[in-house]
């Protein structure tokens, strides 16, 4: 978690992101920019939270969320309320990629804070 969230220009070149309405486009970059968020793209966050930040109605977001779901940029568990955004870390693997040992650190400090089907699915994503 962090105080600064970079959000990088391509986003804007990404053809299923240039053809969301405006509402879905400020859910997914709250979504890679929110306070809870972290470099992994593994956190817990409800639809009640997501709305009060964006100002776009709960029915809308839980909507959104499995359109999102559906296009395959996300996973969300509705049950426990927890959110992976399936490119977070590819926004921000410079990070890691300067120090791998700093990165596996943060990795194993992300899975304990939340432990989640999720993990599995992150790690088959990028073992390399």
């Amino acid at each position: 978690m962090g105080l600064y969230r970079p959000v990088y220009t391509k986003i804007w070149n990404d053809q299923a992101f240039e053809d969301y309405n405006v509402e879905k486009k400020l859910l997914f970059l709250f979504l890679l920019t929110s306070e809870t968020a972290d470099k992994s793209g593994i956190y817990p966050l409800s639809p009640m939270k997501m709305a009060c930040y964006t100002g776009i109605a709960e029915e809308k977001i839980i909507s959104y969320l499995e359109e999102l779901e559906n296009e395959d940029r996300i996973r969300y568990d509705f049950s426990r309320k927890i959110i992976f955004i399936k490119k977070a870390f590819e926004y921000n693997k410079n990070t890691f990629a300067r120090d791998p040992k700093i990165a596996g650190k943060a990795l194993f400090a992300y899975y304990s804070k939340n432990p989640c089907k999720y993990w599995d699915e992150f790690f088959e994503t990028y073992k390399n």
